[in-house]
């Protein structure tokens, strides 16, 4: 009899937590730099957290937890807060009390502020899961969305793809171009780029606007100078894209004035380099 009275008596000590709080990240595009941490005054809560992926986009923590004294400390590692190139925020709440924290853009290398926690009975779990209407595994009944659970169909290739060239100086400035996709497995990560007299080069790169830039040619390019260049991108998902070819026009510098003594018809860039004009014979 003893020991069934024991038994009973055991879920009477399990003393529930009466509060809770919900930790929201909206990163900018370095959220490896951002760590934070919550504590009670008495030492029944001690969480560190950080180690945030480069560019996830944001995070989210739910705490159960009694009412009482806290404090949340938000810190970044490089000492501009969430703030470049776009700035993001970090919000403390719970449904009883809204706000209890909230930092947006630059601030600096850390905040620490005190916080009250109010009994507040806990909410129905939420719901994380893909919030992103691109994605195959989108969840309309979320609510809170996590990029890092979204599924993506495979890229099916860039469109049209067209070069447009500036002559910066004596020097061609390729642009290759090429259709922006809402899928991020079309991103481009890697551009593999090369000539006829040219060396293979690959770059690692992260673009999701449809454009790449690159200067082609030594910079005293002469009126017959000709060379075909090629262009390959691979995708977030590793496929390719068809090769494109380009040959760029020399970009000869030089007096572009028809009426100039010294103009010079092989000229695509003007250089400032016109005299006066020619006398009538």
């Amino acid at each position: 009899m003893k020991k069934l009275i024991f038994f009973l008596l055991v879920p009477l000590l399990v003393i529930s937590q009466d509060s809770w709080v919900e930790i929201e990240f909206q990163f900018d595009d370095y959220a490896e730099e951002v760590s934070w941490g919550f504590y009670s005054s008495t030492d029944t809560i001690s969480i560190d957290t950080g180690f945030y992926e480069s560019e996830q986009p944001n995070a989210y923590q739910f705490i159960e937890l009694n009412s009482g004294d806290y404090t949340f400390q938000l810190m970044d590692s490089f000492g501009d807060g969430l703030s470049w190139p776009q700035d993001g925020w970090c919000l403390v709440s719970n449904a009883c009390q809204d706000t209890l924290f909230f930092a947006e853009g630059d601030y600096g290398m850390g905040l620490i502020e005190s916080l009250t926690i109010a009994p507040c009975a806990p909410p129905e779990p939420a719901v994380i899961d893909c919030m992103d209407e691109n994605a195959t595994n989108y969840n309309p009944d979320a609510d809170v969305n996590d990029q890092s659970l979204c599924e993506y169909p495979p890229c099916e290739g860039w469109g049209e793809p067209f070069v447009d060239q500036v002559c910066d100086g004596g020097q061609a400035l390729l642009y290759w171009n090429w259709e922006a996709s809402d899928n991020p497995n079309c991103n481009v990560i890697q551009i593999t780029y090369s000539g006829e007299n040219t060396n293979s080069y690959n770059f690692d790169v992260n673009i999701d606007n449809g454009i790449w830039g690159v200067y082609t040619g030594n910079g005293q390019m002469p009126p017959n100078w000709e060379e075909e260049y090629s262009f390959q991108a691979m995708f977030a998902d590793s496929t390719m894209s068809d090769t494109l070819f380009h040959t760029p026009y020399p970009c000869t510098q030089g007096c572009t004035d028809d009426d100039a003594p010294n103009y010079n018809p092989w000229a695509t860039v003007a250089d400032g380099s016109c005299g006066g004009q020619a006398c009538d014979a």
